[in-house]
């Protein structure tokens, strides 16, 4: 929900009841966006820290053609992870398409994994930006792919700052913002027309676009439940209230821990989340396995949209065989470009 939004539409009684929650809500606004220029400058003067920005991208559907008919047909959907690094204005986009991967917790956090894998061995601190999106950043299952990070990678730190609900621009909007231009007037006949597109959308210092395959989404979501034992009581004993988390923190010196703050500047609390309980020893970390066994499937609905664009003629021929080959099944959830999980929802993954 819009808090600002909600605000503006409030009776001159209700906005007065409710003028001090609007106060610190546009006060946190400020000081996350003063955090992130703080960390920007550092990053300057410190060549072991890296800061970055990330966000999913609105859905790219495939075919985008200027034909009438299309309208009413199922598209192919498009995924794009962007990771911007605010200290070389660098971006690093994570591609895939429905047949591929979701867009879930366990892509976004094998995406994020991925781009700090490629980190050179000088760099021990990072710190994330992101949005407060449930269903792919702000979960339970993206925690444990910070904790697998801090031991399996020179990283010692990682720090993920979120931004404040409904005020999460960030640098790496303006990625998504050129992509989209560079799509604006030109037809695609297939995901990898977007890839091609995003990596030629910058003339001058171009993004670097990586495709995602199945076989490379990690399974986070198996590996939280082998591993996290406690994720109702900090080390005072007082429930965590995780949708108030602002500020979440990992370290290789504390691998079964979590550190987070309410706010963004406050001092950190703690919670182990692996700790023995009712008589149950903590748990070893637990392997990395993949996530699927076998591609995914899009619907029968969809593929036979996308076939007869394709014996339109609307798709030239070229193009034919990859959507021939989509897998599909009759029982298969369809795809929809629809929004993502929204903010601050209760479907965080946490409990």
């Amino acid at each position: 929900m819009d808090f600002c939004a909600t605000h503006l539409n409030m009776t001159a009684d209700e906005k007065e009841e409710n003028a001090i929650s609007y106060a610190e809500h546009h006060g946190r606004k400020v000081k996350v966006r003063e955090q992130k220029a703080k960390h920007k400058l550092e990053e300057k003067h410190d060549n072991s820290l890296h800061v970055v920005t990330f966000d999913l991208e609105q859905v790219l559907q495939s075919p985008k053609l200027n034909v009438s008919s299309l309208f009413y047909k199922r598209k192919l959907c498009t995924y794009n992870l962007s990771v911007y690094s605010l200290g070389d204005k660098k971006c690093t986009n994570f591609m895939w398409h429905e047949a591929t991967a979701g867009r879930g917790s366990c892509e976004i956090a094998t995406c994020v994994f991925k781009y700090l894998s490629l980190l050179p061995t000088i760099v021990k601190k990072v710190v994330l930006y992101s949005d407060t999106c449930g269903g792919q950043n702000r979960n339970i299952n993206f925690s444990m792919m910070c904790l697998h990070t801090v031991r399996e990678l020179e990283i010692e730190s990682i720090d993920h700052v979120f931004m404040e609900s409904g005020h999460s621009q960030m640098e790496v909007d303006s990625v998504h913002s050129t992509i989209e231009s560079a799509c604006r007037n030109v037809d695609v006949y297939c995901p990898m027309d977007y890839y091609r597109i995003a990596a030629m959308a910058r003339a001058r210092d171009p993004y670097f676009v990586v495709q995602l395959d199945s076989s490379e989404v990690t399974d986070y979501k198996a590996m939280t439940t082998a591993f996290v034992r406690n994720r109702i009581k900090d080390a005072d004993n007082v429930k965590v209230k995780w949708l108030q988390m602002k500020w979440m923190r990992y370290e290789k010196s504390k691998p079964n821990d979590i550190s987070f703050r309410y706010d963004y500047d406050s001092s950190f609390r703690h919670i182990t989340v692996n700790a023995g309980s009712r008589g149950r020893r903590p748990q070893n970390f637990p392997a990395v396995c993949p996530l699927f066994v076998d591609k995914p499937k899009i619907s029968l609905a969809k593929f036979n949209d996308l076939v007869s664009v394709c014996d339109s003629l609307a798709i030239p021929r070229d193009y034919h065989s990859f959507y021939h080959n989509l897998p599909h099944c009759g029982n298969a959830r369809d795809a929809l470009a629809e929004p993502d999980v929204e903010e601050d929802s209760d479907n965080d993954g946490y409990v």
